[in-house]
């Protein structure tokens, strides 16, 4: 009796790891933080969104909110501020179930203009 009592507390114990693991997993996949480099392409004004293109010829779109900043130097600016034209850095948070984009803006540094 107290064999078949371990082994029930031991399956129910790897079974509550393996969920949570899965869990874990999942969550690693679902938000992603990152950034990279490139030349505005496109900017979306009514769609708070604008499009880089990297050097590697990579295109990323983000998706901007009222938590997103804009730098130029040591100035703040804002989403209209921004050229097509300029290089940027973008600091982003990915979130797979976010539309349109999937990528969040965090900051954006403008590291040159035309």
């Amino acid at each position: 009796m107290t064999r078949l009592r371990a082994l029930g507390i031991a399956s129910a114990l790897l079974f509550v790891f393996a969920v949570s693991q899965a869990d874990a997993q999942t969550m690693k996949k679902r938000t992603e933080t990152g950034a990279v480099s490139g030349q505005i392409m496109n900017l979306d004004a009514s769609g708070k969104m604008f499009t880089i293109q990297e050097a590697t010829g990579a295109n990323w779109t983000f998706s901007v909110n009222k938590d997103t900043s804009y730098m130029n130097d040591a100035k703040k600016i804002q989403f209209a501020d921004l050229k097509k034209g300029w290089r940027v850095v973008v600091n982003y948070d990915s979130n797979i179930g976010l539309k349109p984009t999937g990528n969040v803006a965090l900051l954006v540094e403008v590291t040159a203009t035309p």
